[in-house]
């Protein structure tokens, strides 16, 4: 492996942008050394063809959780092999599960690249990996904002139809689909009705499940057949969480840590709202049965997810990694993405039915909100799961004073929008290879700015520069 570790050290490595702050750490994370040429073999294989038939292989895109190759044959055939990178969680069941989901909407009438092969164990490889078609046509991306009205209200209605199917396939409880010969022996599992392949409804494979030490607790991830313990499921999680590793931290986000006078955050004031929540979500279960019904949503539906031809037409949806079956009142809800285009959705709605009478009950928004606050990983901020529980307050003063941390915060949020958008820069301090210099350079210069307006208080000073947001940091601290 060293030998090949040196000759092919562009493949493992994260080529695609930098950061900022905390690089290192960023590039650790993605760099993922294995046998390059078994993976050759491994697709050659899939193909039916000879590892010699191999013309290309090349890197062709990275991402947060995956590293994607291109593989070429002599007779122009190509495919591409997907390999998750080292911190990719939950290790095993995410390729396991995106498998057998993608199988799964296939079989449905949802056009998704089918899969030729994978492996989710230890294997000569020496790292998971997804071989997969390449679909025809090409992601919208960026061209969404290029396409006329009627071309986006085409893909609109397109995305409707697919997304009836889902809401129509029996799925029997919530969690996350695999073959049942991929899971551990102790796994728990929910057999699907008419299935003739093993598939089943496992854990949970979604990252909020397994995110840091959640990966090594002992709780209860699924499947459910019951939609109230679908609600309490992640309470417990996080519950858990903070009894076996929850200690007083800064906030995550560091521009946050002035407005909370740069104090650490106590876990057991979560805790408290985790405990509201425990209280509050039986009532949450709404009394319509077909409102519990399991559903499959994809997880991320967004221009770059979405493959059109020349004309437009949907040739497929990619990216089904840490997909869940929730229940409908719980995965009801407009794509992130196309929030602008959520009356054109609702006109659409006899496409969908069930989709429609579940976005149209009493607190429908409210009640996934809740349930997403208190299953995500807490980043030493208790503020978000108070705000969605802020009828509980005890006190007038209590809730005022929630309001004014909130419009302090949402400030906050304001100003880094702003400077994110000056230096080029995403979420994390990511920027391009590009603007990399640039970027750094303009951080710099912020900070001397920020600096030299709090020169006459030491403590303030000494504050900021300890906790400057685009400086490298201990993200245990």
């Amino acid at each position: 492996m060293r030998s090949t570790t040196s000759n092919h050290r562009e493949l493992f490595e994260y080529t695609s942008g930098r950061w900022i702050y905390n690089e290192p750490q960023r590039l650790a994370e993605r760099r993922l050394p294995f046998n390059v040429e078994e993976l050759k073999k491994a697709a050659a294989k899939s193909m039916n063809k000879p590892t010699s038939d191999i013309e290309s292989f090349r890197k062709v895109a990275e991402g947060g959780f995956n590293r994607v190759f291109g593989i070429t044959l002599k007779d122009g055939s190509s495919i591409l092999a997907r390999l998750p990178y080292p911190a990719t969680l939950p290790r095993r069941l995410a390729v396991a599960s995106e498998v057998a989901t993608m199988n799964f909407v296939r079989a449905l009438g949802i056009p998704t690249p089918r899969i030729l092969g994978y492996s989710a164990d230890e294997n000569a490889v020496g790292a998971e990996y997804m071989l997969m078609e390449k679909l025809p046509g090409k992601p919208i991306g960026d061209a969404w904002f290029d396409l006329s009205e009627q071309q986006r209200l085409k893909v609109l209605h397109q995305l409707v139809e697919l997304e009836a199917k889902l809401f129509t396939s029996g799925l029997p409880a919530s969690g996350s689909i695999y073959y049942a010969h991929d899971l551990p022996s102790t796994a728990h599992r929910v057999d699907m009705p008419g299935s003739d392949d093993g598939m089943c409804i496992g854990p949970y494979a979604a990252l909020r499940w397994w995110f840091g030490e959640r990966t090594n607790l002992d709780v209860d991830r699924g499947p459910h057949d019951d939609p109230g313990r679908a609600l309490l499921a992640p309470a417990e999680k996080e519950l858990a969480w903070i009894r076996a590793y929850g200690r007083p931290r800064f906030p995550f986000e560091r521009a946050y840590r002035e407005t909370f006078g740069y104090k650490k955050q106590e876990p057991s004031e979560h805790a408290k709202s985790l405990g509201d929540y425990v209280q509050l979500a039986p009532y949450l279960v709404p009394e319509c049965a077909k409102l519990s019904l399991p559903i499959l949503r994809h997880p991320d539906l967004q221009p770059n997810n979405i493959f059109v031809s020349e004309d437009i037409t949907i040739t497929g949806l990619i990216d089904w990694q840490h997909s869940v079956v929730l229940p409908t009142f719980l995965a009801a809800g407009m794509p992130n993405k196309f929030q602008n285009y959520n009356d054109e959705f609702r006109r659409r709605h006899k496409l969908n039915e069930r989709h429609w009478h579940a976005l149209e009950q009493d607190c429908a928004l409210l009640k996934r909100r809740i349930y997403h606050d208190t299953g995500s990983p807490w980043e030493r901020c208790n503020l978000p799961l108070q705000m969605i529980l802020l009828w509980l307050c005890r006190t007038d003063e209590e809730m005022q004073n929630r309001f004014a941390l909130d419009n302090s915060l949402r400030e906050v949020d304001a100003q880094l929008e702003n400077i994110h958008g000056l230096l080029g820069i995403a979420s994390g301090g990511w920027t391009s290879n590009e603007l990399f210099e640039s970027a750094k350079e303009g951080g710099r210069l912020i900070k001397e700015e920020g600096l030299a307006e709090v020169d006459d208080d030491p403590w303030l000073r000494e504050m900021s520069e300890r906790h400057w947001p685009f400086d490298d940091f201990d993200e245990d601290e």
